[in-house]
C-alpha cells in the first residue's frame, strides 16, 4: 500500500529535509512518517502517541505499507522521556496551540532541533510563547484542505524573525486573505463571548489579535 497525505499533511511532510530522523508526535495513524519513510525521505521516525488506540493504528498503517524497518513506536505524552538523540525534526500537527506550547515547555532540548508545527488553535497565542524562548521561524505556508485553511510552520535553522502572518503576507500567499477573513469572524465572536462573561482574563489579548487582523485585512485590499 503506498500512503496519500491529504493537503493537510502533505504540506507538512513537505517541509522535511532529505536524511531526517523524524519524531511525529500525537502521530494517530502515522500517514506523515510511513509516508517520509516509502519516498525515501527520512532514514528514521518515532510514531508517538498517548493513547494505546492511536498507535496500534500506526502500527497497522505501517505494516500495509510494507514499513518494517526505521519506524517505531512509543506510547508517551507529548515528548516526555525523548531527547535530541532520538530524532532531528519534531512534527506536531492537528493539536491546539496550548497543547503544542504545554508539550515544547517541558522538551527545552527542542530549541536545536527543527519544528514543522500545524497549530488547530491559538496561533497568536502559539508565536508570542514560541517568540520569547528563543525559537524562530524559519517559513510559514498556508494550506486548503476540506474546505478549511491550515497554518503550516517550519522552525529551522534560517531563522528569519517574523511572524506567521508577516511571512504569508511577504510570500504573497494566495490563502491570506480568506485566511484572515476566518480569523476576523471566529474572534470577533469570541471577543462577543468574553464581553458578556465578565472579568475574562484573555478578553484583551483577543481584542489585540482581532484589531491587529482587520488592519492586516485593509492593507491587502
Amino acid at each position: 500500500m503506498r500512503v496519500k497525505l491529504t493537503k493537510r499533511l502533505k504540506a507538512v511532510a513537505d517541509f522535511v529535509s532529505p536524511g531526517s530522523r523524524v519524531i511525529d508526535v500525537g502521530t494517530d495513524h502515522a500517514y506523515v512518517p510511513v509516508w517520509l519513510l516509502q519516498e525515501g525521505i527520512a532514514v528514521g521516525a518515532l510514531a508517538c502517541d498517548i493513547a494505546p488506540g492511536p498507535l496500534s493504528r500506526a502500527r497497522q498503517t505501517a505494516e500495509e505499507a510494507d514499513i518494517r524497518e526505521g519506524i517505531s513506536f512509543v506510547l508517551t505524552d507529548g515528548l516526555r522521556g525523548l531527547g535530541p538523540e532520538d530524532g532531528d525534526t519534531v512534527i506536531m500537527a492537528g493539536m491546539g496551540g496550548e497543547t503544542i506550547i504545554s508539550i515544547l515547555s517541558e522538551a527545552p532540548w527542542t530549541i536545536s532541533c527543527k519544528l514543522i508545527i500545524q497549530p488547530q488553535s491559538k496561533l497568536s497565542l502559539l508565536e508570542s510563547w514560541l517568540c520569547d524562548r528563543g525559537y524562530r521561524l524559519s517559513a510559514a505556508v498556508l494550506v486548503k484542505d476540506s474546505g478549511r485553511i491550515y497554518p503550516v510552520m517550519y522552525i529551522a535553522d534560517e531563522k528569519q524573525g517574523e511572524t506567521a502572518l508577516e511571512l504569508f503576507r511577504k510570500n504573497n500567499d494566495p490563502l491570506l486573505r480568506e485566511y484572515l477573513d476566518g480569523l476576523i469572524r471566529k474572534h470577533e465572536k469570541m471577543v462577543a463571548g468574553m464581553e458578556r462573561s465578565a472579568g475574562s482574563g484573555e478578553l484583551d489579548g483577543t481584542r489585540k489579535a482581532l484589531g491587529e487582523y482587520k488592519k492586516l485585512r485593509e492593507e491587502l485590499s
